[in-house]
């Protein structure tokens, strides 16, 4: 029945005020939704109600689902499973093109229709979409309806500035509030008389039976103020319940409602053993902090009404707002030794306190590290190359010109003194001493004739001649003894291999064997000009060959060379080191590697730089 013919012109009608009631004072939406489709359907005449919502999905489409629904007492099931089904698409037709729609049902109902109401947007919201189920006698009737229920599409948005407006004024009512307070604060120049006008402004303003205020001394939580008494005593059980309970909320750092609500997860034993002792009723405990610790605990007990979450809020602000203050005075009236032992202790605390591990241990690592290149001390050990030397080494000339006969020792051999190494061709030798024992037997005649025939001047020559043959002739006999080369020398030819130049020519004086003694051996290191200064006779390291790095022989400066040898490094000095282990039997001379000779305990600092000041040295002198 069409509700237009029930109203009169004295009386409004119960839907028109509901609408008027809404658009005043929306309250909570949970209450407020159900009413508003209540009251649209009542001024239809429907059966049923659906908001439908848009919802933007990851493509930014929209996308439609029922938020809320109103159906009367009376409604047929199979009805509103219909009209259900067809909400979504005439919200997503009607939402589009925000057009007031007027459908029928079902072509096999005509007394049916779907009337649907876009909503105004509130603050760039998509808008939403109320569908109604009425029945009326022609689709015009149905029509004049929808008319009439688009003069209340702006409720919601109306309700939801209106709830936007009040949660402001509640916003600046607090902050006037807690303005004024700290005004107060800031105006008193001692802790307990701070304390005590905290508790009693809180206790005025929030109706409570009591407020306390508990700080922290020596790490435990002691009761500092209670509202409306001057004096009270701190070891009474009461003192000692608050604390408790001031205790529990300071070490969870939360605020503390009892009654509990309900799937809470904080602790609260020690408030519902206060609630029950004393009779209190309702409790809130407040951390107020100071930084990122609680210095002390705000404790308000109302036996009215339980504390609401704006005034849990309220509360927070309050004690977040006083804590600085409530702080300074508290440290400003403790003895001095006291006070400069607390500041000490805070300042150690952020030093060595959890906060921050990241960043301390960062600071703290360079620090030490700075300290230990600065004043630590380390042997500094200059590295060169080195080589191996044999200690006693025996080259082995050619005794003359001649022609290579035969080869007897090659590279590696082992010889002892007198081995043979190589033989001379001897063949002109031995010719040459035939023709010579030919002249020194024609010699020898001429004497015999010139003596037999008394011709002294020609025996005296023949004399001589005879001498100066017999002189070529030792000469000979002396290279005949010579032609097989031998070693002077027990030890390893390191040098000398005449297989591939045998007959071939050698000179007078060739160097034809170098022979080396493997029992005797030292280190010669080329050490560089820029370190020279730092190594001294009797200096020790270590060296490790390249074949052996693992190893480390340790060896002491013998001597070092006066003049300075150009390589393509650059100029470095000869350093001959002796072995201070006996030869192992797999060094060979020319092996070469790595030598660390020490130069002093020096800082780590002076270690890693002083290459780099030196260069900064002679770049900018």
């Amino acid at each position: 029945m069409n509700p237009e013919r029930q109203e009169t012109g004295e009386t409004l009608p119960e839907w028109l005020r509901q609408l008027e009631s809404l658009r005043t004072a929306p309250g909570d939406p949970h209450e407020f939704w159900p009413r508003y489709l209540e009251c649209l359907a009542t001024a239809a005449g429907g059966a049923a109600a659906v908001l439908m919502a848009p919802a933007r999905s990851a493509d930014d489409s929209l996308s439609w689902r029922s938020a809320w629904e109103w159906k009367s007492a009376i409604a047929a099931e199979a009805l509103l499973g219909l009209f259900r089904g067809r909400c979504r698409g005439l919200a997503e037709r009607s939402g589009r093109g925000r057009l007031s729609l007027v459908e029928p049902l079902d072509a096999a109902d005509p007394g049916t229709f779907v009337i649907t109401v876009p909503l105004l947007p509130l603050q760039g919201e998509p808008p939403g979409v109320v569908l109604i189920l009425v029945s009326a006698t022609s689709r015009s009737e149905a029509a004049a309806l929808a008319e009439r229920l688009r003069l209340a599409a702006d409720v919601p948005g109306t309700g939801g500035l209106l709830r936007t407006l009040e949660q402001a004024r509640d916003r600046l009512r607090r902050f006037g509030s807690t303005l004024d307070l700290l005004l107060q604060l800031n105006s008193e120049t001692h802790f307990q008389s701070a304390a005590m006008l905290l508790c009693n402004e809180v206790a005025a303003r929030h109706e409570c039976t009591r407020v306390s205020l508990g700080w922290t001394e020596g790490g435990y939580i002691r009761l500092q103020a209670v509202s409306r008494l001057e004096k009270f005593e701190k070891k009474m059980a009461v003192s000692r319940a608050l604390e408790t309970a001031m205790e529990e909320a300071a070490d969870q750092d939360s605020e503390i409602v009892w009654p509990a609500p309900i799937g809470g997860t904080l602790i609260v034993r020690d408030h519902e053993t206060f609630a029950r002792d004393q009779k209190s009723g309702h409790l809130c405990s407040v951390p107020v902090r100071e930084g990122e610790t609680a210095a002390g605990v705000l404790l308000c007990e109302r036996e009215s009404r339980p504390f609401t979450e704006d005034e849990v809020r309220h509360l927070r602000l309050f004690a977040d707002q006083a804590a600085r203050r409530l702080a300074d005075l508290f440290l400003a009236s403790r003895w001095f030794p006291v006070r400069w032992w607390a500041s000490a202790r805070r300042g150690l605390e952020k030093m060595f306190g959890v906060e921050h591990t990241l960043a301390k241990t960062v600071t703290v690592v360079c620090l030490a590290l700075a300290v230990f290149l600065v004043f630590g001390r380390m042997e500094h050990r200059v590295r060169a190359p080195f080589s191996l030397r044999a200690a006693e080494v025996l080259v082995v000339p050619s005794p003359f010109d001649g022609y290579i006969s035969a080869v007897l020792a090659m590279k590696g051999d082992e010889v002892t003194i007198g081995a043979a190494l190589l033989r001379l061709d001897t063949t002109e030798l031995l010719l040459e001493r035939s023709e010579v024992l030919a002249e020194e037997s024609v010699h020898l005649r001429e004497v015999q004739q010139a003596r037999s025939g008394g011709a002294l001047a020609d025996m005296q020559i023949a004399l001589a001649r005879l001498d100066q043959v017999r002189a070529r002739l030792g000469v000979i006999d002396h290279r005949l003894e010579r032609a097989e080369v031998r070693a002077s020398l027990a030890g390893v030819v390191v040098e000398g291999d005449w297989r591939e130049k045998v007959g071939g020519p050698v000179g007078q004086g060739e160097a034809l064997y170098r022979i080396a003694q493997l029992d005797r051996m030292l280190v010669e290191v080329r050490l560089p000009e820029a370190d020279v200064h730092r190594i001294r006779p009797g200096t020790e390291g270590r060296i490790a060959f390249a074949s052996r790095p693992d190893r480390r022989i340790p060896v002491r400066v013998e001597r070092i060379e006066p003049m300075a040898q150009v390589g393509p490094e650059g100029n470095h000095f000869l350093v001959r080191c002796l072995l201070l282990e006996e030869p192992e039997d797999w060094w060979r001379p020319g092996m070469a590697g790595s030598a660390r000779l020490d130069s002093g305990r020096r800082s780590p600092g002076y270690i890693l730089t002083h290459r780099t000041v030196d260069f900064l040295r002679l770049r900018f002198r």
